[in-house]
């Protein structure tokens, strides 16, 4: 008899549709799972059954869902998306992504990551996994990052300019870009891998070019993250965070509780603005100004090494409480705002037909001021800015804009005799962790230098509060 072909007898050909159902629900893979299937017609028509309840409980088990079984054919729906994602899970970890996000199969296998982004923490949260440390995962999660773990090259895609062999493709696909950086925030979830996701060499490059020639956000309006540079500052600091060999921020992480550490979003994310954690932990990292001239004029790359300052002694993980407000009377300094542009437009508003035919006009989600304390160096500091949000990057709601000036004076009288220090970032969805560029802030915005010497930070939210007393 053909092996493939179910038969109408044997060992499972007696047994419960229930019993089936039990045994099937415990295989660990999907293979074991088609395996099972094909055993005999008893074992067939149970997995099949017409009202598909198997399939409800295996996506439940699998995948975070509604738990909406009052739409028409819930249970079929289920099972034709659970047969998807196993299909193109599957095919994606043998993807080279030579095409860097163009081809066919490539898009089918970012668009499956993608959903189980968008729909993790989604219904019930009664089956949340955890990590090595206990801390929380979804379903979804544990997809993607079984997913990083088992895939060949998707963590570590080599972008270059252009596709060699498909010359059509005007550079990689941004949405590989977003969807690498959010499922890399999972590897911190792990202890491997160790490897780098970019050339360190690239990203090292990328996070000290200068501003116009590198902006963290672009397109009409500014209104679109740079996703390969939010990829390349994301690497960058990892490298630093996990290499040992490295010798600089490895012991101090190593040292942190779990939740001190940086860790990926931990509820559903949405659309808009939102008010985050209170307590962070982050770092910066700096060249000297010869290093800096040096580095931007190695376009194509050089033998010479660059130690990145403030993170070469693996010390320098600063503490900072940052206080969201929504309601009241703000004081904004105009100094601030001509450096940072904080309050400028970051959604483009699209009017509907009924919108068209009245004359009101939909209004812009406001900002929300952001004011915290940090130590830096033993020296306590200020933090004044705006968090404000994006439209969805590549179909993945959540993301933000974060401006800060770090300024040592708590006051606002003598702003411009202070030592300002401007951040600029994008807050990935789930508002865990920011990334961005500071520069040096106290000259003209009008002077030519203005914003040239800057490097990249990072900052993440954590559990504990903060080992110093903030001022009130």
């Amino acid at each position: 008899m053909d092996r493939d072909t179910p038969t109408s007898t044997g060992a499972f050909y007696r047994l419960s549709i229930e019993l089936i159902w039990a045994i099937a629900g415990r295989l660990e893979t999907d293979k074991d799972l088609c395996a099972f299937r094909a055993v005999c017609w008893t074992t067939r028509n149970a997995i099949d059954d017409g009202s598909c309840s198997f399939w409800r409980s295996k996506f439940h088990v699998k995948y975070a869902m509604d738990n909406d079984a009052t739409k028409p054919f819930y249970n079929a729906v289920l099972k034709k998306e659970y047969q998807h994602r196993a299909k193109w899970l599957k095919r994606g970890l043998a993807l080279s992504f030579k095409d860097q996000g163009h081809s066919s199969r490539e898009l089918k296998t970012l668009a499956v990551l993608r959903t189980l982004i968008i729909e993790s923490f989604r219904g019930d949260q009664k089956e949340l996994a955890s990590d090595l440390h206990g801390r929380p995962l979804c379903p979804n999660q544990m997809a993607l990052l079984n997913f990083l773990l088992g895939a060949r090259t998707f963590p570590r895609v080599k972008t270059t300019a252009s596709s060699p062999k498909r010359r059509e493709y005007e550079g990689p696909n941004p949405e590989l870009a977003a969807i690498r950086l959010m499922v890399g925030q999972l590897m911190f979830h792990t202890e491997a891998p160790r490897y780098d996701i970019c050339y360190f060499e690239d990203s090292q490059r990328a996070v000290y070019e200068h501003w116009n020639r590198a902006p963290i956000f672009t397109g009409d309006g500014d209104l679109q993250v740079n996703m390969e540079w939010a990829l390349h500052c994301f690497n960058f600091f990892r490298h630093h965070m996990v290499r040992e060999d490295v010798n600089s921020l490895y012991d101090a992480m190593a040292a942190l509780e779990p939740g001190d550490r940086p860790s990926a979003w931990r509820n559903q994310i949405s659309q808009g603005r939102s008010i985050m954690s209170r307590h962070w932990k982050g770092t910066y990292s700096y060249l000297t100004h010869e290093e800096l001239r040096r580095l931007r004029r190695d376009k194509e790359g050089s033998d010479e090494y660059f130690v990145d300052k403030n993170i070469d002694e693996g010390e320098n993980i600063q503490d900072l409480t940052l206080d969201f407000k929504t309601k009241g009377e703000f004081t904004w300094p105009e100094g601030f705002e001509t450096r940072l542009q904080s309050l400028r437009p970051t959604m483009a508003l699209r009017k509907t037909r009924a919108q068209y035919r009245s004359s009101k006009t939909e209004e812009p989600p406001a900002p929300i001021l952001v004011q915290g304390q940090g130590r830096d160096h033993d020296d306590t500091f200020f933090a004044s800015g705006w968090l404000n949000p994006l439209a969805p990057q590549h179909g993945i709601p959540g993301w933000q804009r974060v401006t800060l000036m770090k300024h040592y004076d708590q006051g606002y009288d003598n702003i411009l005799e202070d030592d300002l220090w401007a951040y600029e970032g994008v807050v990935l969805p789930g508002g865990r962790i920011m990334l961005g560029r500071w520069w040096y802030a106290n000259d003209e915005p009008t002077d030519p230098d203005y914003g040239s010497y800057g490097g990249p930070f990072i900052l993440w939210a954590v559990d504990s509060a903060p080992t110093f007393e903030p001022e009130d």
